[in-house]
């Protein structure tokens, strides 16, 4: 579109305090930061580690395959994914949230998605944690600078 576009990733934690409301505030101030260093047009990224930690520890899959399937994942490369998971013995319904896993991006619209492939409780209350801090950043007035990746490097 002839504009530069930039990717930047960070980690940021509130110790002591692993609340959505303490995500919330530092998800916010990233935000007002950024804008107050001159952007106007951002989106950031929010992901939640415990959906593929899930996946994960349900598939029964090696260190080695696990890693394999973040990398791809990771590179959005759904076909990689795809031929990978081919040669396992996985349930269809682990075999399905993983290969959806890098297409999982998006807007509040991507926590419905999620929601289906969620095969465990673990994976719901992931859920249930980004839709709580989504509320908040709701009420705080912040929501178009937020976008959903379950695709995300974890």
């Amino acid at each position: 579109q002839g504009r530069l576009k930039e990717t930047t990733q960070m980690g940021v934690e509130m110790l002591g305090d692993s609340s959505a409301e303490a995500d919330a505030e530092i998800l916010s101030l990233t935000i007002d930061l950024l804008k107050k260093a001159g952007l106007k047009s951002f989106q950031v990224s929010v992901g939640e580690v415990d959906f593929f930690k899930s996946l994960a520890e349900d598939s029964g899959l090696s260190e080695e395959e696990i890693e394999q399937i973040r990398q791809l994942i990771s590179n959005k490369n759904f076909f990689g994914v795809q031929e990978l998971l081919d040669r396992t013995k996985l349930s269809s319904k682990i075999k399905t949230a993983f290969v959806n896993l890098p297409q999982l991006f998006g807007g509040s619209e991507v926590l419905d998605s999620a929601e289906k492939l969620a095969i465990s409780r673990r994976s719901r209350e992931a859920i249930i944690l980004l839709r709580e801090i989504y509320s908040i950043l709701k009420e705080k007035g912040v929501e178009k600078y937020i976008s959903f990746d379950f695709g995300a490097r974890s």
